[in-house]
């Protein structure tokens, strides 16, 4: 037990952000780039993987960006051709980089160094971790930005003079991910690609984890894939919830009504069977590098309890949470399957009923709990330190008590076009609480976040939402950094011309939200006190002033368009909030902003089905 501890809490601790500066040397008297022309070579280690899902290239992303800023052609050349006759960047795992001092069987996954030896640069890094090393230098050294999957800044710099450049580190979290799934806009084929390259160089890492995570089961809710109800109730019911009425009972999928009897000793055994098998099967199917590492065994959606049987509800009492109930079980999974995988991680949920820990059990070592800062409880908009969300943080810091290895599932400001969310829309922004509540998180030790942070691109879009995915990347990746410095460098780039009335509009906005005087609970408490007609006068005003300034047909009109349309469905869908604005001519731009959005970033495909919601949404505001 005492090593396997040992084993998970090194795996653990790989999540701390460092950052080493290698021994300086003086800088050669050199350029890597001047007037147009350079006499470096770019050279690529002989095996260089493509980044998984994007086809990226380590030594192309510095060849293409290098290329761009200064017009110079930088050649790449396979290391074991190289004939040794120029300076060079040396990329990947290179013999050059070996021999001068790094040690590739160290380097964790992600690593990533850049170091000047000599006339020389070595980019490099773990399994993963070159396009990291590229990354950061090229943003760090010379100041690329990548905002968007349509939107980048590449500076241009006649000349850039060789430097000692010497740095070195690692993302703060393990697993980054947020969920903005980009096949519901409508992105195909190239644009598909240029999404999942804007995550990768921003260093999202959905895509090639360290906390590789089987999709055999899923992903979460997964109870009913080990224990199916299909396959046992009729046999053995004793599985399954019972309910306050002494019947058991079960739902027919993942997203309704019913769980597991948790308590019996059964359910664990059943569950392990199929692990196994989950196991087994990935193993056979998958190179040993792409063996998952995570397996999610997790109560289902939608439900608020676990079990009513008398064994569960002793326990449960006993503990003060039913999470006492989810340790009974998946500890005792968790403690066999590590007899036989003790790399083997099991994934579960504190959710609902389960969000506290419970007094004395204590979570396996090689348990993960995958805490839920729900959407219903939580206030996204201020930081989970702020007074409004302090029941939150009071649950988090309750599972780093008892010792916990803890994942978090956070909730951002959802907009999901069913449903409740975002509804009715509203002029808001949570960028205040992205880079508190990941330095926050970092802090705790958490190793894994991942966010739903959907966005209706071609209905009511969340104003600044693309400011908020940018951000967060940012700070998964390095949550030291100056959010302020951040958000003026998006605005001033990402908006050009239109960057004054655009960060005045952000300001109002920002300090609207934080004077609101109660917990902003998106999905129950959608009304926003700020929101006046006077409010949404001055926003109409900043909006209308960028758009004089941003040329029409240019991006930077098109975002400033994008940023339009939810403060005219506030007021399209809440006529007493109208400043004046004539109905008929704001329900004409309404849908010619949105069709815009949905003809600039869509699929055909994708622009059919778009449009047609389009046309219910515009009748259903008394539009033809």
């Amino acid at each position: 037990m005492i090593a396997r501890h040992a084993l998970f809490l090194a795996v653990c601790l790989l999540t701390s952000f460092g950052q080493m500066s290698f021994a300086q040397s003086e800088p050669p008297a050199a350029f890597l780039a001047k007037d147009g022309k350079t006499s470096y070579v770019i050279v690529a280690a002989d095996e260089e993987p493509q980044t998984a899902a994007t086809g990226q290239i380590a030594s192309l992303e510095l060849k293409d960006h290098l290329e761009a800023m200064t017009g110079a052609a930088f050649p790449v050349v396979k290391e074991s051709v190289f004939d040794g006759q120029s300076p060079a960047l040396y990329v990947g795992r290179t013999r050059f980089a070996e021999a001068n001092g790094v040690a590739f069987d160290a380097l964790e996954q992600e690593a990533w160094l850049y170091k000047t030896v000599g006339e020389n640069l070595i980019l490099s890094g773990g399994k993963t971790g070159t396009i990291y090393a590229v990354c950061e230098f090229l943003e760090r050294e010379l100041g690329c930005r990548w905002f968007t999957f349509e939107s980048s800044w590449t500076p241009s710099l006649p000349e850039i003079q060789f430097k000692a450049w010497n740095r070195s580190g690692k993302p703060a979290f393990r697993h980054r991910d947020l969920y903005v799934p980009h096949w519901s806009l409508g992105l195909t084929g190239e644009r598909n690609r240029d999404y999942l390259r804007f995550i990768k160089r921003n260093r999202g890492n959905q895509m090639d984890s360290p906390l590789r995570m089987s999709h055999r089961p899923g992903t979460c809710h997964t109870f009913y894939q080990y224990v199916s109800w299909e396959k046992l109730f009729d046999t053995h019911p004793e599985y399954f919830s019972m309910n306050e009425k002494g019947e058991r009972f079960h739902g027919p999928n993942m997203h309704s009504q019913g769980q597991l009897c948790l308590s019996n000793p059964e359910v664990a055994d059943v569950m392990l069977a199929k692990l196994r098998e989950f196991i087994a099967a990935d193993r056979k199917e998958l190179p040993r590098d792409k063996w998952p590492v995570v397996y999610d065994i997790s109560q289902n959606d939608n439900f608020p309890y676990i079990c009513k049987c008398p064994a569960c509800t002793a326990i449960t009492e006993r503990e003060g949470s039913e999470s006492a109930l989810t340790l009974t079980c998946m500890n005792k999974v968790a403690r066999e399957i590590a007899k036989e995988y003790p790399e083997i991680i099991i994934q579960t949920f504190a959710y609902v009923s389960t969000e506290c820990a419970p007094k004395t059990i204590r979570p396996e070592p090689n348990l993960l709990m995958r805490w839920c800062d729900l959407y219903t409880r939580s206030d996204c908009y201020r930081p989970i330190t702020s007074p409004f969300n302090a029941s939150r943080k009071q649950q988090l810091d309750g599972w780093k008590a008892v010792g916990a290895n803890v994942a978090l599932w956070d909730y951002w400001n959802m907009g999901i076009l069913k449903g409740p969310y975002f509804k009715p829309p509203r002029v808001e922004t949570m960028v205040d609480a992205i880079a508190p509540d990941l330095r926050y998180y970092r802090d705790a030790g958490v190793i894994s976040y991942f966010a739903e942070a959907e966005s209706n691109l071609h209905v009511n879009p969340q104003n600044f939402h693309d400011l908020h995915i940018w951000l967060g990347y940012q700070m998964l990746n390095d949550p030291d950094q100056d959010e302020q410095a951040l958000i003026s460098d998006y605005m001033a780039k990402h908006y050009g011309p239109a960057s004054g009335p655009m960060t005045a509009f952000l300001a109002d906005l920002r300090q609207a939200v934080a004077s609101e005087k109660k917990a902003l609970v998106y999905i129950s408490n959608p009304r926003r006190e700020y929101q006046t007609p006077e409010f949404l006068a001055k926003v109409i005003g900043y909006l209308r002033e960028a758009q004089k300034v941003a040329p029409d047909g240019t991006p930077f009109r098109l975002r400033v368009n994008k940023e339009l349309i939810t403060p005219l469905a506030v007021i399209l869908h809440k006529p007493e909030l109208n400043p004046g604005l004539d109905r008929v001519e704001t329900l004409k731009e309404y849908e010619s902003l949105r069709s815009q959005q949905i003809e600039a970033y869509c699929s055909p495909e994708k622009q059919v089905s778009f449009k047609q919601v389009l046309a219910e949404d515009i009748a259903s505001l008394g539009g033809q």
